[in-house]
Formats: structure tokens, sequence, C-alpha cells
């Protein structure tokens, strides 16, 4: 699994340039433009890069939207895009509703959004955990993918997510924290300019723990199906 790890850091590192400019613009036309709900407009585009993380991982494609590589699927990311919104809202919605029944009446509002994202986190990673290798069978569509395999291995998967990309989160996190608190007082970081360059460089690093997530989501979707390979022919044995 370290290879695994070591991998997705190489090939972050590779597509960091492109990584960089497509982020690049489309933080310049949400501080242009000024949506109402830039985190919507941005979603897309983000669900996008993360399928094309996933096709690098399964079918060792770069980041260039070009022709599929031979035994590729083409490039279809409508079941994708669903299967992530689903992943995500769906503890989102259960984690707003616990917590609005066991929060306390009188609550402040600070605490409540801290007491969601408590809540919601586990719920999250669980769900992951659990439904996550339908990604990557979203994005390879082999026809004999089975959804029970991937529920099967969730412990296995929920263990390499937090190794790897939920270290990774968290010291990214605590980085971003430190840059924070260096930077608050310096003029230029405070421009336009500034705020531009920040939202540029926290949103391209925040893709790291999400491909580390990839690479772990495409690597026990693979284990899956080599284990469901290997019980057809003895599935085809039997009388």
């Amino acid at each position: 699994m370290v290879e695994i790890y070591r991998h997705a850091f190489r090939y972050y590192w590779s597509v960091l340039p492109v990584l960089l400019g497509a982020i690049a613009v489309l933080e310049v036309l949400l501080w242009y433009l000024e949506p109402s709900n830039p985190t919507v407009i941005s979603t897309v585009p983000t669900l996008i890069i993360l399928y094309q993380f996933h096709r690098h991982f399964l079918f060792g494609e770069r980041m260039t939207w070009g022709k599929p590589p031979a035994g590729a699927p083409p490039q279809k990311f409508g079941w994708f895009i669903l299967i992530s919104l689903a992943l995500f809202l769906v503890p989102v919605v259960i984690g707003v509703l616990v917590t609005v029944m066991i929060a306390p009446a009188g609550t402040p509002k600070n605490s409540i959004y801290g007491l969601i994202i408590i809540v919601c986190l586990p719920l999250y990673l669980l769900g992951l955990s659990m439904f996550g290798t339908a990604l990557p069978a979203s994005v390879a569509r082999p026809g004999n993918f089975r959804m029970s395999s991937g529920i099967k291995a969730t412990f296995g998967t929920m263990g390499r997510l937090i190794l790897g990309p939920g270290v990774a989160q968290v010291l990214l996190l605590g980085l971003l924290i430190v840059m924070e608190y260096l930077l608050k007082d310096v003029p230029a970081y405070q421009s336009v300019a500034g705020q531009l360059a920040r939202a540029v460089i926290i949103t391209t690093a925040s893709f790291l723990p999400s491909l580390l997530g990839v690479a772990v989501l495409c690597h026990m979707y693979q284990k899956i199906m080599e284990t469901e390979a290997l019980r057809q022919p003895d599935a085809a044995r039997q009388p």
C-alpha cells in the first residue's frame, strides 16, 4: 500500500502545473463573476478533476482529456458525479439531522456548525469506506461489479483511507493554519492578489488528500475485481 501512496505523490507533482493553471482560472472567474454560491459553481470542475484522477489509476491516463488508451471506456462522468454528490450529501443531511436532535436548546451557531462537522466526518468516512468503490466502478463500467463486494471490504478501505488521505488532510490543515497565522498581518497577503493566490494554493493543496483517497479506492476496486475474476472460473467448473 505504501507504493500506492508513493505513486499518488509522484502523480500529484507531475500534474501540479496543470492543477495550478486550472484552479487559477477557476478562482479568477469566481472573483470576477462574484456568484452567490461559489462552492456550488466549483463543484462540477472539482469532480471532473477527480474523475481524471480515477482514470489515471485505472487506465494510466494523464490529465490530457485525449483519446482513451486501448481497452479503456470513453470519458463519461455523469454517473460519477451523481455518486460523488450522493456520497457527500447523504452524510451531511444525516449529520445535520442528528445534530439538530442532540444539540441543547440555545446552543450558539458556531458551536452548532462545529458539532455538525464532528458528526459528519465519521459518517462521511463510513459512507466512503462502504460505497466508495462505486466511484471507480462508475468510471470503468465493468458490468460485473457487485456493490456487496465493496461493502465487505469496508474496514480494509477505511484503514487505508485513514492512514493515507486522513493523515495527509490533518497535516495539510495544520500547515494552512500556520500559514494563516504567519501571514495574517502582511499587507500583500490581505490584498486582492494575495487572497486570490491564497485561494489557488489552498484549493490546489486540497487535491493531494483527494488524490490519495482516489488511489485507495481504485486499489480496493482492483483487488475486488481480481478476486471476482478468480471466483468465476471456480463457479464455472461447478456442476
